[in-house]
């Protein structure tokens, strides 16, 4: 299969393996992370907490990841990232080893984890067009979606495993030797990395002169140039931060509101629906895998509005088959507009420019998401999850749909 191809290529078959390990060990610590608290403060309010500190500073830091992702070494950022969150478990699990572990300690941690995160996601996003072959790169994509889907299903049942056999220690212990692992794969791709130009025209001695926070903000507005000189960039990032704020609360609170209040179900159903939707997204990315899509500009806004639709599928029919065919389906579109977004912009923006707009690209993704968990948590209460289903993906899929009046958008092939 074409979609296996890259995985020939050494490079990215290190640096793939190391992330795949890693995210299933991100797989295993989510479940341990909830069962140590709950076990320790029974509140699930401590909980969401603590899910907030770790999310708050990745939208804090990102543009500034960009703009390092752009300026340094992508591949010692990388480096640093795993060895920093491998160290940090080192310690949780030495501390709960020796039954001294603070929740202050797991909330600093997360905080870290999340800053991390910041640095780690452009670094990533830039440097695998730097590593592959311009023709490799689509199946590359779809490659670490599966992946990515995979260690979701069955990193929280390895974690659940673990903690049965040997506790939240050896559960923490997993979890950081998966990042040392990564680190390992990351060390092995040095004599590969290639290098690229980093901010052209801003020379050593230039760079001297100012200050750093004047190099700063040349770099950003870079990037941000980068996104205004093509107009699909910026429109696509704007209207989907909007678009996102209906159907973000939607999913992570609505519907399993839906699930317990409504459908009055099983825990096990919601798991059947993360199920469902990784189904479909391993799905959508093995679509566009092994294939070359034209028109990705209605195709990837076409995607958007049929993928957040879905809820409101949900919605006027919140019967147990309609759901998880509704959940499979919404993975399969909401994976391939990814895919074809991610593609078109490696292929149109300039490598020593990927980590400031993929910075920008995801600071708009996430900027609104606390604020949808807020809103759409008392509508749901008000109105109930229903109806906050089928208002959400209504008003969504027509924000997003205004993005085909843009002829840039049109005109994307």
């Amino acid at each position: 299969m074409a979609l296996l191809t890259p995985l020939k290529h050494r490079p990215f078959f290190l640096l793939w393996l190391g992330r795949t390990t890693s995210q299933l060990g991100n797989g295993v610590y989510n479940i341990t992370l909830d069962w140590w608290i709950l076990q320790k403060t029974h509140s699930a309010a401590i909980t969401g907490v603590i899910l907030i500190i770790a999310f708050v500073p990745t939208v804090a830091f990102v543009l500034v990841g960009g703009v390092v992702a752009d300026r340094f070494s992508r591949l010692r950022i990388l480096l640093a990232s795993d060895l920093v969150r491998g160290l940090l478990m080192l310690l949780m699990t030495i501390l709960e080893a020796c039954d001294a572990l603070p929740v202050w300690v797991v909330v600093l941690v997360s905080f870290l984890f999340g800053a991390t995160s910041a640095f780690f996601l452009p670094a990533l996003a830039s440097f695998i067009p730097q590593l592959l072959p311009a023709p490799l790169l689509r199946g590359a994509n779809s490659l670490r979606a599966i992946s990515a889907q995979v260690t979701t299903i069955i990193g929280p049942a390895i974690g659940a495993a673990l903690i049965a056999v040997g506790g939240t220690v050896l559960a923490f212990a997993i979890n950081g030797g998966s990042f040392f692992i990564s680190a390992g794969c990351i060390l092995a791709l040095f004599p590969y990395a290639r290098q690229v130009p980093r901010v052209p025209g801003f020379t050593a001695a230039h760079a001297a002169s100012v200050s750093a926070f004047t190099r700063f903000g040349r770099d950003f507005r870079e990037g941000l140039q980068a996104v205004v000189a093509l107009p699909w960039v910026g429109i696509s990032i704007a209207l989907t931060s909007i678009a996102n704020i209906p159907v973000a609360g939607a999913e992570e609170v609505a519907l399993p509101y839906l699930v317990q209040q409504t459908l009055h179900a099983s825990p096990l159903l919601y798991g059947g629906l993360t199920a469902a939707t990784a189904l479909g997204t391993i799905g959508g990315a093995v679509w566009v895998g092994h294939r070359r899509l034209r028109h990705r500009g209605w195709l990837i806004h076409g995607y958007f509005v049929i993928a957040v639709l879905m809820f409101t599928l949900i919605g006027l029919l919140p019967q147990l088959p309609v759901i998880l065919a509704a959940m499979a389906l919404y993975g399969f579109f909401a994976a391939s507009l990814g895919l074809v977004w991610t593609h078109a912009l490696q292929e149109s923006i300039p490598k020593e420019q990927m980590g400031r707009v993929t910075s920008l690209d995801q600071f708009g993704s996430y900027l609104f998401n606390p604020f949808s968990y807020g809103i759409i948590g008392v509508l749901t209460d008000a109105l109930g999850a229903p109806r906050v289903l089928i208002w959400g993906g209504i008003i969504s899929a027509g924000i997003i749909a205004l993005a085909l009046l843009s002829r840039s958008v049109r005109r994307l092939d």
